[in-house]
């Protein structure tokens, strides 16, 4: 004789059972898979805004060329002056939008203005933007500008501070070391 017992109803509830705690499970995997992704993806948006801004100043520091009587100096360690390869003077410093703002001069009262457009910085804003020099043999009297240690340091160096925004990611911050380039 065979047996034509079937499924009994205590064997569909345990496979209901389990199945439900696989369910939960998977769903807690892919939750925690998301917002791992989403953070991941924020934090990727502030660092590529802060390498646009940090790459393009490096780019230009280091392809200044800078004789010693046109020493680089900065203004309360916000912006950083000095002479491009056509001994212009140009300025590196952040616009009232939180934008990289590059100021050449050209002439005796006329200055360009040189901007990367908005949607580079995909929705960030530069919060805050320091330079930071080796501390000169001489500093002048009442400085209140901090320095590099000229011991650590090659007076060629300037250390970028940078900090971009967004209301929707947050923060996301940087520290560049960059040596000037035709320095002499």
């Amino acid at each position: 004789m065979r047996d034509n017992r079937g499924t009994t109803i205590v064997e569909m509830l345990v496979c209901f059972v389990l199945l439900g705690i696989l369910m939960v499970a998977a769903s807690q995997f892919l939750t925690s898979s998301m917002r791992t992704y989403s953070s991941a993806k924020r934090g990727l948006a502030g660092r590529e805004a802060a390498d646009l801004v940090a790459d393009h100043i490096e780019g230009l520091l280091e392809s200044s060329t800078i004789k010693k009587a046109l020493q680089p100096f900065t203004e309360e360690n916000k912006q950083i002056t000095f002479w491009d390869r056509e001994k212009r003077k140009a300025v590196i410093c952040c616009d009232e939008d939180g934008y990289l703002d590059v100021v050449y001069a050209n002439g005796k009262d006329v200055s360009v203005h040189w901007k990367f457009d908005p949607g580079v910085y995909r929705g960030y804003r530069i919060k805050s933007m320091r330079f930071l020099l080796t501390k000169p043999e001489t500093p002048k009297a009442g400085d209140t500008e901090e320095y590099l240690d000229p011991s650590v340091y090659d007076p060629k160096t300037v250390k970028l501070e940078l900090v971009v925004e967004s209301a929707q990611n947050g923060e996301y911050a940087i520290d560049r070391y960059i040596r000037f380039g035709n320095v002499k």
